[in-house]
């Protein structure tokens, strides 16, 4: 079975800055995930740490999202598995990275109530924010980008030529010529 190199717009050839932002943010969300997120002092003096494990929709969910989508963005940009086109086109990893940090966000803002005791954040929680911020912005400039390439693959390829032929000659009709009718402007002058 041969490997994708391409699928919807996706480029695979090279590792650019979003692949680079995804796969990153995914290991240092891999590394904070084992740190302290959240630290609480009780006021006899005992103190408790948790990490992403200790919470399973805002925390373990997270972790398995964006640990994925450290892992497909390396095997897509290194080409080295074949890989089903839903996997290969980043609007699924958009909405992954989106939901990973939509829960982390909520982690960071609550912590749940202790009644004698504070709270205090841990240096994991931090990291984690930062890289789930990190992969969500390698995955928007990815969906931009095959955003941005399936748009330009839909315009018309007669009119990119015809534009291309008016800069060689100018007496050549042009799309904007091509689509003026005196019906439409019969006061406005035809363009060019």
């Amino acid at each position: 079975m041969e490997a994708i190199d391409d699928a919807d717009g996706v480029e695979t050839e090279e590792f650019g800055l979003s692949a680079w932002l995804r796969a990153s943010g995914g290991v240092v969300f891999f590394l904070a995930g084992l740190l302290s997120w959240w630290e609480v002092t009780l006021e006899n003096g005992l103190q408790f740490t948790f990490n992403a494990f200790d919470y399973p929709w805002t925390g373990v969910l997270p972790y398995i999202i964006f640990v994925t989508i450290a892992i497909l963005t390396i095997v897509i940009e290194t080409g080295s598995l074949p890989l089903h086109p839903i996997l290969v086109h980043p609007i699924p990893l958009l909405a992954g990275a989106s939901l990973g940090t939509l829960l982390v966000l909520v982690r960071f803002v609550a912590h749940g109530d202790v009644a004698r005791g504070s709270f205090q954040r841990g240096v994991g929680l931090y990291l984690a924010m930062a890289a789930a911020l990190a992969v969500l912005a390698g995955c928007i400039i990815s969906a931009r980008a095959a955003w941005v390439d399936e748009e330009d693959d839909e315009d018309d390829e007669d009119e990119d030529i015809v534009a291309f032929d008016a800069v060689d000659d100018p007496g050549a009709p042009t799309p904007a010529d091509e689509r003026w009718s005196p019906d439409e402007h019969p006061s406005a002058p035809p363009p060019g």
